[in-house]
């Protein structure tokens, strides 16, 4: 009898003990096996090599970044018309792509060509040779602030279509169709410009 009683007083404690136990033990095995997941992945982020890091293409991008990314590559323009002429070819090159006809455009690489992401682009800085080109006052060409202008509707359409993939397809489409607009209206003032500049 004695023995049975000090089987049961060894039970009892056994009995309340693991189950009120248990679920907590699954609980931080759990946060350390999710902790050590984010962990290695952070791990893997951060250990790219310095190269890596400094690509034009993005990293999303496959075919489109490739395509949009060489329209974006730096055109050797010395002086202000050889960077009007190059930034017209951007946006030609940009224009051609059928991203524009299955209304799937990538909207950080169209920004890439409009010279607002990353450093490569004809049109980044542009500014600047749109001044040197303005101070002689050429004919038949679109008012400077206008042309700066529809460059920003152009980057901020662009940057439109990246978060309206959030709200359904219509909404993505409509901001595509109106970064297309804006780009239709850079390319009529950049074909001017390169007429102006003689090219």
């Amino acid at each position: 009898m004695l023995r049975w009683q000090c089987n049961e007083r060894h039970r009892r404690p056994s009995r309340t003990i693991l189950p009120s136990t248990f679920p907590l033990c699954i609980l931080l095995l759990s946060c350390l096996f999710c902790l050590e997941t984010r962990l290695s992945c952070w791990e893997k982020a951060f250990a790219a090599p310095k190269s890596q890091a400094n690509t034009v293409a993005s990293r999303r991008a496959v075919g489109l970044g490739i395509l949009l990314a060489n329209a974006a590559q730096p055109a050797g323009a010395t002086g202000a018309t050889e960077q009007i002429v190059a930034s017209k070819k951007a946006l030609d090159k940009l224009r051609a792509d059928e991203c524009w006809t299955r209304v799937d455009c990538n909207g950080d690489d169209i920004r890439r060509v409009a010279g607002t992401v990353g450093t490569v682009s004809p049109l980044f800085k542009i500014k600047d040779a749109l001044m040197e080109v303005y101070v002689d006052d050429p004919p038949d060409v679109p008012d400077l602030e206008d042309v700066l202008q529809h460059l920003s509707q152009l980057d901020y359409q662009a940057y439109c279509t990246i978060f309206a993939i959030n709200g359904g397809p219509e909404s993505f489409r409509k901001f595509m169709a109106q970064a297309s607009v804006a780009l239709d209206t850079c390319i009529k003032d950049f074909t001017a410009l390169s007429k102006a500049v003689g090219a």
